[in-house]
């Protein structure tokens, strides 16, 4: 989602190994990771907005679901 709580499709998705992107409806799925802490972060397509997530994967059958929220990047001043 934006900061508006939109929905963005075409968000670039990364969470362990993988690398995807989320459907016109902003739905992403991310299969295959190993028991564990994972972040999961995310990229709008069209700005430099970011947003992040964790989970645990505590069995090989766990499906969670989460929302990651983008973010705007501000620059740091010097």
């Amino acid at each position: 989602r934006d900061p508006l709580g939109y929905l963005v499709a075409g968000a670039k998705v990364a969470g362990g190994p993988t690398l995807t992107e989320t459907d016109e409806l902003g739905r992403f799925e991310i299969t295959g990771l190993p028991l564990g802490r994972f972040t999961i972060y995310a990229q709008s397509p069209a700005s430099p907005a970011l947003g992040k997530a964790t989970v645990e994967i505590l069995s090989g059958n766990d499906v969670v679901d989460i929302v990651i929220t983008l973010e705007a990047v501000t620059a740091r001043e010097s």
